[in-house]
C-alpha cells in the first residue's frame, strides 16, 4: 500500500520518513547473526510481514498497522529464522497476533 503512494521514492527515503515519524530509536537487532540455517530473502520477509499487515490491517492506517506488527511479540518470533514460526502458514500466524501469544 506504501508503494502505491511512494512508488517513486527509494526504500532509504521511504525508511528513514517512517522512523523519524514514529520516533523509532536505534538498536543492535540481529537476527541473522545467529541464525544457523539459510536467512531467507528480504523480499521473502517483507512478503510474510505483508501478508500479516494485510490480515491484521482492520480500518487502521497501513503504518499505523506496520508499526505495531513490528513492535508486537510475533515479529520478535518470525524474526527467529532457527524456528518454524516464519515459515507458518497465514492463518496460523494472523490468530497469533490476534491472539497475543504462539497458539498450540
Amino acid at each position: 500500500m506504501i508503494a502505491e503512494v511512494n512508488h517513486s521514492l527509494s526504500f532509504e527515503q521511504v525508511s528513514d520518513e517512517l522512523i523519524k515519524k514514529y520516533g523509532i530509536q536505534e538498536g543492535n537487532f540481529d537476527s541473522v547473526g545467529n541464525c544457523i540455517y539459510e536467512v531467507p530473502k528480504h523480499v521473502d520477509i517483507g512478503k510474510n510481514y505483508y501478508r500479516l499487515i494485510e490480515d491484521v490491517i482492520g480500518n487502521k492506517s497501513i503504518t499505523d498497522t506496520l508499526y505495531e506488527v513490528m513492535t508486537s511479540f510475533i515479529a520478535e518470533k518470525m524474526s527467529n529464522y532457527n524456528s518454524s514460526l516464519y515459515y507458518s502458514n497465514r492463518e496460523y500466524l494472523r490468530e497469533c497476533y490476534k491472539a497475543g501469544m504462539i497458539l498450540d
